[in-house]
């Protein structure tokens, strides 16, 4: 599997001292620095493991409950369902640009604007936020994301209009969209054939510039466009990185309910 390219950077924690949003002060005594975006972006997503206590079955097709609309998978839903993922980014001489990925299978197929997303998967038992974004980015595009957690600043949490959660953080890298692979799904294929068919969770990835970003992705994701324009932005406050050091260590409360 090939590396993204770190490039070096100098992001901090995005977490002013002053925010707007109100904040759970329970979901801040959580045990793993890496569950929390910070009161900027809202609560700590471990509470929503926590909460949600979901398991799910990653890669299979439909079955009674559904397949999930944003990835074809199926799963157990106990609870809202927390996804988490990586936005990579790069800078050129004409300005920012971010990496998004077209989901794939026929359910997506011939759709562009408002389907993208950011590489991510859902967060199960026993795992921790952060694990599974890097995870999900290196089996949506064939490369590693960068390995050193000092790399990574948090863009905390958004909420989709079904009520799902997704938590993203963000790092400085570069790779080729030509040679990015996908894992794959299988669900059944064409409906009421019978058969069942291979596909690609991610079926292509781009850089974009944040304004064709808006247009191409989920809308509850376009947030996470902001917050890195904002983060990098040459007026932004500077802070000390926030991620921690405990990357393997599972979520609390996220064990088997």
């Amino acid at each position: 599997m090939s590396s993204a390219v770190l490039v070096s950077s100098s992001l901090g924690d995005p977490r002013p001292a002053s925010t707007s949003t109100a904040v759970d002060e329970a979901t801040t005594g959580c045990a793993d620095p890496y569950c929390h975006p910070g009161p900027r972006f809202g609560a700590s997503p471990c509470r929503s493991a926590a909460e949600t206590r979901e398991t799910s079955r990653r890669g299979t097709a439909a079955s009674t409950n559904g397949t999930t609309a944003e990835t074809g998978r199926t799963r157990h839903n106990l609870g809202v369902a927390i996804s988490a993922g990586i936005l990579l980014f790069r800078r050129r001489p004409s300005g920012l640009e971010v990496l998004i990925a077209h989901p794939g299978g026929p359910l997506w197929a011939g759709r562009e604007d408002g389907a993208w997303s950011i590489p991510k998967g859902i967060v199960e038992s026993g795992e921790t936020p952060f694990e599974v974004a890097r995870r999900e980015f290196a089996e949506e595009t064939g490369h590693d994301p960068p390995a050193d957690p000092a790399a990574y600043v948090s863009l905390g949490e958004v909420r989709t209009p079904t009520g799902k959660r997704i938590v993203a953080w963000a790092a400085e890298g570069d790779l080729d969209p030509a040679e990015a692979t996908s894992n794959t799904f299988e669900m059944p294929w064409p409906p009421g054939s019978g058969r069942r068919q291979s596909f690609p969770e991610i079926d292509r990835v781009a850089w974009v510039p944040p304004a064709e970003a808006r247009r191409l992705l989920h809308s509850a994701q376009t947030a996470f466009v902001d917050r890195i324009e904002a983060i990098l932005a040459p007026d932004a406050p500077q802070h000390e990185p926030g991620l921690g050091e405990r990357p393997s260590e599972a979520a609390p409360g996220s064990g088997p309910a």
